[in-house]
């Protein structure tokens, strides 16, 4: 998990093609503020038990930048805001699972 607040940024792309369908498309998203860490410092207690906890954190305002490109046609751009949020849980919670909506 990335320290919060931590100067260094994210960048992640993607790029999915169909030949049968005719077109590409590219998608590039950069951070553009530090990483906001969910619960307390990244763990959130889904459960009674000491190991009930997941561990998220979020990157919100991502900045993306895409194109696509189709076949007998001309590329198009686009830029929007965006956001990610990654999360993990060490073992399967036990119900009531509380504190989340995964019930």
């Amino acid at each position: 998990m990335p320290a919060a607040g931590n100067a260094a940024r994210s960048r992640y792309a993607s790029r999915v093609a169909s030949a049968a369908g005719g077109f590409a498309w590219t998608l590039q998203f950069d951070a553009t503020q530090p990483v906001l860490l969910q619960g307390q410092g990244g763990v959130s207690r889904k459960g009674p038990d000491v190991a009930d906890v997941s561990r998220y954190y979020s990157e919100p305002q991502l900045a993306v930048q895409g194109e696509l490109n189709r076949r007998r046609s001309a590329q198009a751009y686009a830029a929007a805001p965006g956001w990610t949020t990654n999360g993990a849980m060490p073992s399967c919670p036990r119900a009531p699972w509380a504190g989340t909506g995964w019930a």
